[in-house]
């Protein structure tokens, strides 16, 4: 009964129970970000619709419905890194490949980080020379690059060890984010990290966020 109920609520939603199965979808990035959101309408809907005895009953039940992708497990799969020592370390071996010619000068790579950053609250379209360097790394090592087209279309200012860095954000977080984090606050974000370097000579270090938590 509690199965059907929850499937009524969310009859109207492209999004349903049965996309939290494993093996729904091929790209765990959108995985996650649907079953995160899911939780979050859930609770939402919980607040304004029943009464604060069945609310906490059901918010345990979606704490555990999420309990496989808790914070510890993002933790996990997120290294916490150093921004400034990410890109110096990015940039000198950008350098030093760029003086060895007989180095392939082309070469891309991925990773998942986290970091603490502050939210300026700023906006704008993602930078086009960025958007394509993402395509092209998820090509060749993500796959289905054509994603991006829906998964992508804004990148927001943050304040990362001193420096102002532009960060592409998944559509789905866009509203979350600006409701959850105050302008001027800090805000732990996951990020996929799209490191390429191009033949000629471009770098680009695009740190694509899957997710945020509010501290």
């Amino acid at each position: 009964m509690f199965y059907k109920y929850l499937c009524e609520v969310y009859k109207n939603h492209n999004f349903t129970l049965n996309d939290l199965r494993p093996g729904k979808t091929t790209n765990r990035i959108i995985t996650e970000i649907h079953l995160r959101n899911f939780c979050r309408n859930l609770i939402n809907h919980i607040t304004m619709k029943l009464s604060t005895l069945f609310t906490s009953i059901l918010l345990v039940l979606t704490i555990q419905c999420y309990g496989q992708d808790s914070w510890d497990t993002w933790d996990k799969r997120y290294k916490e890194i150093d921004y400034k020592e990410l890109i110096d370390s990015e940039k000198q071996y950008a350098q030093n490949t760029e003086n060895n010619k007989e180095m392939a000068q082309y070469y891309s790579r991925t990773g998942r980080y986290r970091i603490t950053a502050k939210f300026t609250g700023k906006s704008r379209p993602v930078d086009t020379n960025v958007f394509m360097s993402m395509k092209r790394v998820f090509r060749l090592l993500v796959g289905r690059p054509e994603i991006l087209d829906e998964l992508v279309k804004n990148e927001y200012l943050f304040e990362v060890g001193g420096s102002e860095v532009w960060m592409p954000i998944q559509t789905q977080l866009e509203e979350p984010l600006k409701n959850e984090i105050k302008k001027g606050a800090e805000t732990i974000l996951y990020c996929l990290y799209l490191n390429e370097h191009s033949q000629k000579g471009e770098l680009y270090n695009t740190l694509l966020i899957s997710e945020f938590r509010k501290i």
